[in-house]
């Protein structure tokens, strides 16, 4: 009996000193999905009101996500907050401040969630996602850069690189309004360097890559 004892109080402290596995950090998309969907859908209205939001940032801030008080500015002012705003932040605070610049499939996604939001049935739009065989959006990146490129030699401008912290690279893929012909979408990418005015590109580009305009 002492020897079961014995053994029970070892395997208790063993299991104590291990260490305690932290809950995952819910990010962007996840948490948009699993905590700010959840809480806008509670209610029919598009706005969280100041006592919500701040449980929003509370569950935000818990899990790791540092939204810029100037991104926010002051709503506790203002008494509610637009429930698609704050999905906008949030995935700002993943993917960057301009979202447009946000990886193709998941402005996709945000515009998806955002029609979620607003109580609507998911209507595409304009948007559009490449069929197979067309011009992939790292394929249409590439095909845009090397015209920029091109664009800063012909015009004797300032050689920049697409590597800097202060590029970036806004991308859309979609059907022009009013027409129905699928070679009309397009896919219209600028490129532009926050720290220099005059160091702004743009590229449009049909489906099969060809280069449309550039300027």
């Amino acid at each position: 009996m002492r020897k079961f004892s014995w053994m029970l109080h070892l395997m208790l402290a063993l299991l104590m000193a291990l260490p305690v596995k932290a809950e995952p950090l819910l990010q962007g998309e996840a948490f948009v999905e699993q905590i700010l969907v959840p809480m806008a859908l509670a209610d029919r209205d598009e706005t969280f009101t100041w006592e919500e939001l701040e449980q929003l940032l509370a569950l935000a801030e818990k899990n790791g996500i540092q939204i810029p008080e100037e991104w926010l500015g002051q709503p506790q002012t203002m008494g509610s907050w637009y429930e698609d705003e704050m999905l906008k932040l949030i995935m700002k605070c993943k993917y960057g401040f301009y979202p447009l610049s946000w990886p193709w499939e998941v402005q996709l996604w945000w515009d998806e969630r955002r029609y979620e939001l607003w109580g609507e049935p998911y209507d595409q739009g304009n948007l559009r996602r490449p069929l197979p065989g067309e011009v992939t959006e790292e394929e249409a990146i590439s095909i845009a850069k090397a015209q920029a490129m091109d664009m800063m030699e012909r015009y004797q401008r300032p050689h920049k690189t697409f590597e800097e912290e202060s590029c970036v690279m806004e991308r859309s893929f979609y059907q022009p309004l009013g027409t129905t012909d699928p070679a009309e979408r397009v896919w219209y990418i600028t490129i532009f360097w926050m720290d220099d005015d005059k160091a702004r590109y743009t590229v449009i580009l049909s489906p099969d890559g060809v280069v449309k305009e550039a300027h």
